[in-house]
This record gives structure tokens, C-alpha cells and sequence, in this order.
């Protein structure tokens, strides 16, 4: 049948022309839309005139009878999500088609799973995309994807085998945690063994924390991996490849070593810490750890809009950062010791210090860098960066400051967030408790 021919269309929120085929009538009802596009790849018109063929000719294949019922559920759903889900190279290569499966089965389960909105009418868009996924795509999606396992034999999966997927697809955690889930899956993978995924059960995920146990992990570390291991086998039931999750269910408090109380500083190690030659800066982070019972992220990563004054007094406003509120408590604001000089002020979102910063809004590098000086004074493994926060809250109540003030500084009572009965202690009484401390500069 002759195709429409295709055109050039510019979008401004991508910033890109497209190629622009609309759809034959009879095809209409099969891709839900009545238009598909494809991106040239660039801004420039003479460049994207001449890519314009290409893409005419992979949008018409779209048209033909389409032989592989993965092209052609990854063709329905990009003709609404405008993204490439299967590629020719992938089609043709096992592992690339593999991982581009699990993509697209997750695109297609996320889809099923959104309830229908008051505007889906039944033979609208977004309707129809709900109804295909549902009753089509994820079904055969699955099927496929579990044919592509082991030899087409998905009775045969092994831990590993999961474990491969996961990671192949599109991943729903932190970027900073990746590198850790790999390690602590890898270890477990190697737990395990080559026992077929479908058999392990929970009494195997017992046996592997009594592993961990035996070797002195402690608690919160094997709660942790238990947990990037239950994120492996829960994406395996969402593709249908295992049953119930067997790492759920597990009392894990019973294992693993208790955690130990990191110990404050002493008087002596704190003035011997500041007797060390060190950059301005660690000297300035040391300071402000000092003498405000802050956690090193809240410091560490202070921008220059965090510093404000209010009656006068220069604090530190914490009240504004949610990605490091550890709890209500966290959004406070601390004065600023007097003894406490800072170096000329930058552009409010300029950073007051240069440690790199993950994605989730923490430093990278600060704990490592500042250890190395706590090292010089003490090689208390219970003594590190973290203990000067112990260190703030021992002289506080050595000075007589009321407990409950202790608290609101250090972040462990409500915070400066509006609630309903008052805001904190008055910034003067804050002031004057962390005016009390002595400083060894």
C-alpha cells in the first residue's frame, strides 16, 4: 500500500527535528496513534533533510507485516512513549535481545498496572496502550523473555542467571548503589551456587545470614545485603521467572554482631587533632563539627545560601535541605560558634567545600579525607569523624546546657519545620549554649 510520506517537524522541548509519518487509517487502530516520529539526531535542518530517508524507510517498515511479534510490541509502544525499546542489533543478538526484553516487559507491566484515569476512554490513546499491555504485551512479553533464558529453558535459571538480568534492565535504585548491590549479589550468587532459582528457598536465605554471621558482619550490614538479593528475586517474579520471594519474612535481628557505639574524642585528641597542619578547609570542617553537634554530610556539603543570620547571629540553616533530613530533627539551624571564622562569601549555590557529591546529595570523599588526620591522634577504631559529634554532645552536658536543647541541636528532636506548637528554643538561647563551648584554636 502507498505510505504517506514523511516530513520534518521541530520540537522545542527536545530541541531536534523529527522525521513525521502519519500512520495508514487501517493501521491506526493497531499502533493507537495516528502519527509516528523519529528523532534525526540534530538541530540542523540540512543535516536532518538528509537523514530524513533513512528514517522514512525504518518508520514504513513499521507498516509492513510484521513477522516478529517483538517488533511489533515494541513498535505499538513507541508509537506512544517515543523511545527506542528494540533495535535491529538487538533483535539479532541473544543477550542484547535479552536485556532489551526485560525493558520493554517493564515498560509494558508499569503501563498495565497504572489505574485508569477518568480521560482513558476506551478507544482513546492512553486507554488503548493500558488495555494492550494488560492483555497482550505483558503475557507474550513474559513468555519471550523467559524463552531467552537457558536455552529457552526457564525451569533452569540459577540465581546467577537473575542476578544477569537484573542488572542487564533498567535499574529502580541509586546510582551510588549499584557498585555495592553487584558485590553483595555477586557474594551471595557464589552462596548459593548453581541451584535452580525456583528451589531456593527461605531456609537457604537462613543459612546465608548464619554465613555472615559466622565471619562477624554485622546486623545492619546483613540486613542490607539480604535486601539487594530480595531486590533481585522481586524483579524475577515481576518477569515471571520465580514464585514468592524467599528472602521475605526472615526475622533478621537475630543475627549479625551488635553495633558498637562509636567513642568521642578526648580533650587531649581534639587539641592534638587542631595542632595538625592541615588545608584551611578540613580545618574548617573540623571546626563547625565541633561546635555544632552537626553530622559530616550537613557540613560537608554546606552551600553558601545555608549561611544566614537572623537577630544578628550567623547560623547555619539546615531547615532547607530534605535530601540529607535524616528526620524531622535534621531541618534545624544552628548558630555559628564566634570563634569560628569563614572564608569570603561565594554565590549563594557555590559550595562552601570541594568534596565531590553522589547523586544523592552526600559527599563522597570527605569521611576518607578527614580520617586520615583523626588517625594521627588516635588509633581507637571506635574513634572517627563521627565522634566529634559525640565530643559536642559530652561538653554540653558537662556545661549544664538542658538536655532538650542538646537534642534539638544535634538533630535527635522536632526540627525547625513548622509544626504545631512552636518552633524550637529562641536562636538567643541556641547562641548562648554553643558560646559556652571552649575551642582549642
Amino acid at each position: 500500500m502507498p505510505f504517506h510520506p514523511a516530513t520534518l517537524s521541530f520540537l522545542l522541548s527536545k530541541g531536534k527535528y523529527y522525521a513525521c509519518v502519519t500512520i495508514p487509517k487501517d493501521l491506526q487502530a493497531q499502533f493507537g496513534k495516528t502519527q509516528i516520529k523519529r528523532s534525526t539526531g540534530t538541530a540542523d535542518r540540512k543535516e536532518a533533510q538528509r537523514r530524513l530517508h533513512s528514517l522514512e524507510q525504518e518508520i514504513y517498515r513499521l507498516f509492513n507485516p510484521i513477522k516478529d511479534e517483538v517488533e511489533f510490541f515494541a513498535a505499538a509502544l513507541q508509537a506512544t512513549w517515543d523511545e527506542d525499546f528494540v533495535t535491529d542489533e538487538e533483535l539479532n543478538d541473544p543477550q542484547k535481545l535479552r536485556q532489551a526484553l526485560a525493558h520493554l516487559l517493564k515498560v509494558a507491566q508499569t503501563e498495565s498496572k497504572r489505574p485508569r484515569l477518568p480521560w482513558d476512554q476506551e478507544d482513546g490513546e492512553a486507554g488503548w496502550l493500558k488495555d494492550f499491555a494488560t492483555d497482550t504485551a505483558v503475557p507474550a512479553l513474559t513468555k519471550m523473555h523467559n524463552d531467552t533464558f537457558a536455552n529457552g529453558d526457564p525451569d533452569a535459571l540459577t540465581f546467577a542467571d537473575l542476578r544477569a538480568s537484573y542488572f542487564e534492565g533498567p535499574l529502580s535504585i541509586a546510582a551510588s548503589t549499584v557498585t555495592s548491590s553487584k558485590l553483595a549479589t555477586k557474594e551471595f550468587s557464589d552462596f548459593i551456587g548453581p541451584k535452580i532459582a525456583k528451589d531456593i528457598r527461605t531456609p537457604d536465605i537462613v543459612q546465608y545470614c548464619r554465613f555472615l554471621h559466622s565471619k562477624g558482619i554485622a546486623n545492619s550490614t546483613i540486613k542490607g545485603r539480604v535486601a539487594k538479593a530480595s531486590a533481585v528475586f522481586t524483579s524475577a517474579k515481576a518477569l515471571g521467572l520465580v514464585g514468592d520471594n524467599p528472602c521475605l519474612g526472615i526475622k533478621l535481628t537475630d543475627f549479625g554482631v551488635a553495633p558498637e557505639n562509636y567513642a568521642p574524642l578526648s580533650g587531649e585528641e581534639i587539641t592534638a587533632l587542631f595542632a595538625l597542619e592541615m588545608p584551611p578547609q578540613e580545618r574548617l570542617v573540623f571546626q563547625l563539627l565541633m561546635t555544632s553537634g552537626c553530622r559530616l554530610d550537613e557540613v560537608a556539603t554546606l552551600i553558601w545560601s545555608d549561611i544566614t543570620v537572623e537577630t544578628d547571629i550567623q547560623l547555619l540553616d539546615l531547615s532547607r535541605r530534605p535530601k540529607l533530613r535524616k528526620n524531622k530533627g535534621s531541618a534545624r539551624k544552628i548558630p555559628i560558634h564566634p570563634k569560628v571564622t569563614l572564608p569570603p562569601r561565594g554565590e549563594p549555590d557555590a559550595p562552601l567545600f570541594n568534596y565531590r557529591r553522589l547523586k544523592s546529595g552526600k559527599s563522597q570523599n570527605a569521611s576518607t579525607t578527614l580520617m586520615s588526620y583523626i588517625r594521627q591522634v588516635t588509633n581507637d577504631r571506635l574513634k572517627v569523624v563521627h565522634s566529634l559529634r559525640g565530643s559536642f554532645k559530652d561538653s554540653m552536658r558537662d556545661l549544664g546546657v538542658a538536655e532538650d536543647l542538646q537534642d534539638f541541636l544535634t538533630g535527635h528532636s522536632l526540627g525547625d519545620l513548622p509544626r504545631k506548637y512552636g518552633r524550637g528554643p529562641a536562636m538567643s538561647v541556641r547562641y548562648e549554649a554553643i558560646c559556652k563551648l571552649p575551642v582549642p584554636w
